[in-house]
């Protein structure tokens, strides 16, 4: 292999390197404190709503996560899941935030 290929070799996994430890840097710290916020946001009961539906309609429905998903256009976090007979119980925050985006 010649020096400039091999050189840039080196230099792109320095790139890619370097992305991936700049990312995580901050990305966690991020992470950390949407999480806090949430939890402020939870504690406040009247951020909350319950939102009923089916097991077919709640299997349906358009996940990002374990803990959001999008209804009728807008985001939602969920704060709890509770089965009652054949309809499931969500209560969620309704994320204005991110739903405008």
């Amino acid at each position: 292999m010649t020096a400039p290929r091999k050189f840039s070799i080196y230099l792109l996994l320095f790139a890619v390197l370097f992305q991936a430890a700049l990312s995580a840097v901050f990305f966690f710290p991020t992470k950390s404190i949407l999480q806090s916020n949430l939890e402020e946001i939870f504690k406040d009961e009247k951020n909350l709503v319950d939102i009923e539906f089916t097991e077919p309609q709640f299997k349906a429905l358009h996940k990002v996560n374990k803990k959001e998903f999008v209804y009728r256009g807008a985001f939602y976090d969920i704060k709890s899941i509770k089965k009652s007979g054949n309809k499931i119980i969500l209560t969620v925050y309704l994320d204005k935030k991110e739903s405008s985006i």
